[in-house]
């Protein structure tokens, strides 16, 4: 990890917990807003980054996240699947059906090679008792809500 390969870095820092509105801002889809925060502007929804710092910060609270799991529709079959624990082991299920089980080396993240089905796909990570679950839908085209849309993203610099 970066911190690790520069023990002369003797602190670590979030640039922001939150998004957060910045009017001239237009950019990321959403005019006014900066959407760098660990948590939505709404404070609903932690982000994939949210999980991944607690992964490296937070040792007492043990955890499982499966990171992506907004990114709902997908069209290629060949997937990596991501988790976020501070877990030493995790499994990955696949429909029911285990895909493996990996070990902790160095960093809370643990990555999982998946071929999707057509329609539906179930995951669940485990780590002993502690469980999380997401849903990936195979589709054949690229679902609308996630082709960028070209606008003018001039602001004032």
């Amino acid at each position: 990890n970066f911190f690790e390969k520069r023990p002369f870095m003797w602190a670590t820092h979030v640039w922001n917990m939150f998004d957060f509105a910045a009017d001239a801002r237009n950019q990321g889809g959403e005019p006014g807003m900066n959407h760098k925060g660990l948590v939505t502007f709404d404070r609903k929804t932690k982000k994939d980054s949210f999980y991944l710092y607690k992964a490296y910060w937070n040792k007492k609270d043990p955890f499982v996240y499966i990171a992506g799991k907004r990114f709902v529709y997908r069209k290629k079959a060949n997937q990596e699947i991501t988790v976020h624990s501070n877990r030493s082991e995790v499994s990955l299920y696949h429909n029911g059906q285990l895909v493996d089980t990996k070990k902790q080396e160095g960093k809370p993240v643990f990555k999982f090679k998946v071929s999707l089905v057509d329609g539906e796909n179930k995951f669940e990570v485990r780590s002993g008792a502690l469980t999380d679950n997401a849903v990936i839908c195979k589709t054949n085209e690229p679902h609308p809500e996630y082709v960028v849309q070209k606008v003018d993203t001039k602001n004032w610099m």
